[in-house]
């Protein structure tokens, strides 16, 4: 599976907990913590010094506009802190296309 695909429940995460939810069939049935508790599961498994840039890459294919990219990058840049991992926390740029 690719590590894009991997991260459609950090995706849905992010979205839930933001309230911008794009409603993904039976991905969209369940809750914020299933989803973080999924998307938490596929960071662990990624090696640490990946983490950051695969997360980073994931938000920047969204094509949201920039007032909502500023929310989800701001959630973004914690989600290995909410998985307890390592980095905490990533520095991240978005890209506007």
């Amino acid at each position: 599976m690719a590590e894009q695909q991997m991260l459609n429940h950090c995706m849905m995460y992010l979205e839930t907990a933001t309230g911008m939810s794009k409603g993904r069939g039976r991905m969209a049935e369940a809750t914020p913590e299933q989803h973080l508790e999924l998307c938490c599961m596929h960071l662990t498994n990624m090696e640490e010094m990946c983490r950051c840039e695969t997360i980073e890459m994931m938000m920047n294919q969204q094509g949201w506009t920039q007032q909502q990219m500023g929310r989800m990058m701001g959630m973004a840049q914690t989600l290995p802190n909410k998985c307890k991992l390592e980095p905490n926390m990533c520095q991240m740029r978005a890209t506007m296309f």
